[in-house]
């Protein structure tokens, strides 16, 4: 399956206001330590998100990069141990910064739902 350029920028654009949308909801919830503990998980999660693809792009490739194909492997581990040494430096809402770290995933649930709702069958 060759993902197209169009899925990745509505994934990137769904996940940006999500990140606003939750930024602003925790930070009115919990005030601006929960606002910045959801930027914190937000970008653990985008950074995964863009590792996730810039390895599919790789893969699709006629010769697949090594190291990209790792990073692509090790990128949950990665956004783990980063998570983890925000979470032990900080002081931050555990429930904001999975609910941020969590954002990746419902941004490409969402845009893969619109993408088939609005499918053209020949």
């Amino acid at each position: 399956m060759v993902l197209d350029k169009k899925l990745f920028q509505r994934v990137f654009v769904v996940q940006a206001i999500l990140v606003v949308l939750g930024i602003a909801g925790f930070a009115l919830a919990r005030g601006k330590i929960g606002g910045l503990s959801y930027l914190a998980g937000a970008t653990v999660g985008t950074l995964s998100l863009w590792i996730l693809f810039r390895g599919v792009g790789m893969s699709q490739g006629d010769k697949a990069a090594p190291l990209a194909m790792v990073m692509m492997s090790l990128r949950l581990l990665i956004a783990g141990f980063v998570l983890y040494v925000i979470l032990r430096t900080y002081t931050v809402h555990t429930a904001a910064a999975a609910c941020g770290v969590l954002t990746h995933i419902v941004s490409i649930v969402l845009a893969t739902v619109y993408d088939n709702f609005n499918a053209r069958t020949p």
